[in-house]
């Protein structure tokens, strides 16, 4: 009798497992379709979940959707308002004839107007800096200028070396009344956030903000693999920064790892 109960209570178990097996992916393959994506990005997605069991729904769960989390998406909306006044400020700051733009930038002109709302622009020079040294010491030359605000963000924010000399040139511009903010992701900055430079920006008046907050607990509710990797710094709303290099040092950033010095380049653009 034990035995047959525990055959039936086997067979009721598979027939559970299987069952929701198939509603799991049955229910994802048709959000999956319902998403409208790109053809190639829909069948990768459909092709892992239907064969590997549960596993594939796992995997799509965590990274399949861009999950930023309800209160981070109502803050971006919230701030909609404010940078589309901005946006729509910019026509009237350097007027363009956009339908005399050359063939090889009109395509730049269309794309940009329809991700991010910016036209083209013109009156900005731009100079490509390609040695880091040189972007830096640049950067802090601006920086030691800067009559209104500094705003640096950066994916990776690395002490040591140069990156001192920046974090020194910001506390020396807060001091003279400048508004200074700093932005650096949570895990790229992660040394940082638990460092002794990050304490004394902030008591010199600098204010530093950690982007996505990620942890354990996080990871069950958002994706934590969408990170900030941005490297943009804007001094007086004239001056800008941005490309590949991260706020460190390349002297003292990841000698272990046994790759040599990191090489970037970043391009200043003056503007209007």
């Amino acid at each position: 009798m034990e035995t047959e109960t525990l055959h039936w209570s086997s067979q009721l178990f598979a027939i559970s497992l299987t069952l929701a097996d198939l509603f799991i992916r049955l229910g994802l393959c048709v959000r999956v379709i319902m998403r409208q994506r790109q053809y190639g990005v829909t069948l990768a997605w459909l092709v892992v979940i239907l064969l590997l069991p549960f596993f594939g729904a796992f995997v799509y769960l965590f990274f399949g959707e861009n999950r930023i989390g309800e209160r981070r998406g109502k803050r971006a909306e919230g701030a909609l308002g404010h940078y589309q006044h901005w946006l729509t400020s910019l026509r009237h700051i350097s007027p363009v004839d956009w339908e005399s733009l050359t063939p090889e930038l009109a395509p730049i002109h269309k794309q940009a107007n329809r991700l991010v709302g910016i036209p083209a622009m013109d009156s900005n020079s731009l100079e490509l800096i390609e040695e880091p040294t040189q972007i830096i010491n640049s950067i802090i030359k601006d920086i030691n200028a800067a009559q209104s605000t500094c705003h640096l963000q950066f994916y990776i924010w690395y002490e040591g070396g140069t990156t001192d000399e920046v974090a020194d040139a910001v506390i020396h511009a807060a001091a003279r009344g400048v508004t200074c903010r700093i932005l650096v992701d949570s895990i790229g900055s992660k040394d940082f956030l638990q460092g002794e430079q990050i304490k004394r920006l902030r008591e010199n008046g600098v204010r530093v903000i950690e982007s996505l907050p990620a942890g354990f607990f996080k990871a069950l509710f958002v994706r934590i693999d969408i990170r900030n990797h941005r490297k943009i710094v804007v001094i007086d709303g004239e001056i800008a920064y941005t490309g590949s290099q991260n706020m460190v040092d390349p002297r003292f950033f990841k000698q272990d790892s046994g790759v040599g010095q990191w090489i970037d380049t970043m391009v200043r653009i003056k503007g209007p």
